[in-house]
């Protein structure tokens, strides 16, 4: 009697199990995807890893199943689980990218043929799937003048460059239909923010029609290359299976006669891309409007990587000068949340929660922390919508978009305050930000520190709750200022000392400028997270230590220091958050003296 393997999780966690997934899948001719959230094995008698399959959000990637198991239906018996998985996660259809020679094993599993390329084919679980989205991109052009042109992007985030693409293609045709691609895990700005600025864009543009994002429009980065070992043959295919599905799905349904693109001086990839479409496109009767990119004074073409790139490198400034305006809120959102979680990675850092230990924080995790920053996120886009395109915000929007998001920020941690004071902070950053960009103000910190102080002075000083909260009691207890103090003087501290120090370390090349700053800090802020927890004789204590630490700098001393701060139970709460908003600052006044 044939024994079943016995079908177990594979934890991804494990570097020991990740390898053994990884030897088995290259010895088939596969890679082990990165970005996997799930992946099953199938194990035999003797415990040997014989089959896994995992997943992707929705899509089912890594199958391989060992020969032994042929006719056992152990492909089926793999992917049951992750099928189940997404469904419970709230996703309608499954994907899968695979070989055209396990065609008939998917559909016999109940997939369908969306897709296809010499070694690649897309395949969807639900019947109805593309065929439901093309329903929806025919009504959007139902009575609408001809010729209807179409643009696929991406705008991760939406540059100048594509705004100059939208109005020259919108100019050349009557109706012009926006695509955008569905985000995925790695793309750094959400569907949500790329759609809402691709959407105010389009209300200055008659002509324009916004199509709901689209997982069948298939680019480079959602592509999964990991069964084609060849970089170039996975390139090619990524652009056949994408160009198959366009011109037999989402052209037909918009009667599609031109699709724009910009030209691509110097990706090879994409001016492949470009070729191919020539080549490809015409045979369907749809022709290929190639524009010139929009390029900056020094001839280089605004790109969305670009702008990703200067986030990274904390250059906001520059990459303020490449986006469209619809396109600033979500920016100075990411960067907020860039700088959060810049100071989360920061290890080791005394009293505060790192990818080392929670330090003092017994009730908090990284993972947490992290959840609780991309929960953060699209508030700080809120608050920068407020004042970047209403001329006369008011205090009362800010406050209502606050309180919402603490309320979101407690349901994710479970009712730990993770980024309260983060909050606070980096939302009146963000909103002082977007209110002189869209005045067209000099970003400098002169204005920064008037527009800071304008907006903390029109938000109230506590909640109005019944029972006094801990910073308020630390405020009245040691007459120290607070957050709010704090914010309506525009931070003095960090303009006058903490920022200059931080710019004349990175600009001298200084080593762990931002383990220092983040030390001076400490030893010079009323941090009233250390109050509360360790009273008076913590605080004092905290800060000579950390001034001690800064002057004898050395990784030995700062992790002895941040093990004294957990024994002695002392939060630096309030320093992590001036941290997060020092690095905010810095980036966002690392620009050109002058707007182009």
């Amino acid at each position: 009697m044939i024994q079943m393997p016995e079908l177990r999780e594979i934890p991804l966690s494990s570097g020991w199990f990740r390898r053994k997934a990884a030897d088995f899948l290259e010895a088939r001719g596969l890679a082990l995807d990165a970005n996997l959230d799930t992946l099953f094995g199938l194990y035999d008698a003797e415990d040997r890893l014989c089959g896994c399959a995992g997943r992707d959000g929705n899509v089912i990637k890594c199958v391989a199943v060992d020969e032994s198991l042929r006719g056992m239906n152990a492909t089926s018996l793999l992917i049951s689980p992750l099928i189940n998985e997404i469904l419970e996660d709230g996703e309608s259809d499954v994907l899968v990218f695979t070989k055209p020679e396990n065609r008939a094993i998917f559909e016999s599993m109940g997939f369908h043929l969306v897709g296809e390329a010499p070694v690649a084919i897309m395949m969807e679980s639900d019947p109805e799937g593309i065929a439901s989205h093309c329903r929806r991109l025919s009504a959007l052009t139902a009575g609408k003048p001809g010729p209807v042109g179409v643009i696929l992007l991406n705008a991760n985030p939406l540059t100048r460059g594509h705004e100059y693409l939208i109005r020259r293609a919108a100019d050349s045709c009557a109706t012009l239909v926006l695509i955008p691609l569905a985000a995925n895990k790695n793309s750094k700005f959400s569907e949500e923010a790329r759609t809402e600025a691709l959407r105010r864009l389009t209300e200055s543009i008659p002509s324009a029609i916004l199509a709901p994002a689209s997982p069948y429009s298939i680019s480079a980065a959602t592509f999964p290359s990991y069964f084609i070992k060849d970089p170039s043959e996975a390139a090619r295919n990524q652009m056949v299976l994408e160009l198959n599905i366009f011109t037999n799905h989402l052209a037909p349904a918009i009667g599609a006669k031109v699709r724009f693109v910009g030209t691509e001086p110097s990706d090879a990839l994409t001016s492949q891309y470009n070729a191919l479409m020539k080549e490809t496109l015409p045979k369907h009767g749809i022709t290929v409007d190639e524009i010139d990119r929009l390029c900056d004074k020094h001839g280089q073409p605004y790109s969305a990587s670009r702008v990703r790139q200067a986030i990274d490198e904390e250059r906001l400034g520059d990459a303020l000068q490449m986006i469209a305006p619809e396109a600033v809120p979500a920016l100075l959102a990411e960067a907020a949340s860039q700088a959060l979680l810049t100071e989360l990675d920061l290890t080791p850092k005394p009293g505060l929660v790192d990818r080392g230990n929670s330090g003092p924080h017994k009730d908090m995790t990284p993972f947490m922390m992290e959840k609780s920053i991309r929960t953060l996120t699209p508030y700080f886009r809120r608050m920068a919508d407020v004042t970047f395109f209403n001329p006369q915000p008011t205090a009362a929007e800010l406050v209502a978009i606050g309180n919402e998001a603490e309320k979101d920020m407690l349901s994710v941690s479970g009712g730990v305050n993770t980024h309260r004071g983060a909050l606070f902070s980096l939302g009146i950053a963000v909103a002082a930000a977007a209110r002189l960009i869209a005045k067209r103000v000099l970003l400098n910190d002169m204005n920064l520190r008037a527009e800071i102080a304008v907006i903390a002075e029109a938000l109230p000083a506590s909640k109005g709750e019944v029972r006094e909260s801990n910073g308020q009691e630390v405020i009245r207890k040691y007459h120290i200022k607070g957050a709010h103090k704090n914010a309506c003087e525009a931070y003095p501290q960090l303009f006058d000392e903490w920022l200059p120090e931080y710019t004349r370390m990175r600009r001298e090349g200084i080593s762990h400028p931002l383990h220092r700053l983040l030390l001076l800090i400490i030893a010079s802020l009323e941090d009233s997270n250390a109050y509360h927890r360790a009273g008076s004789e913590g605080a004092d204590f905290a800060h000579k230590a950390a001034r001690e630490c800064l002057d004898n700098f050395s990784e030995e001393n700062l992790e002895r220091l941040d093990r004294e701060f957990t024994q002695r139970n002392i939060s630096a709460g309030g320093a992590a958050d001036m941290l997060a908003l020092t690095i905010f600052i810095y980036s966002l006044l690392n620009a050109p003296s002058q707007p182009e």
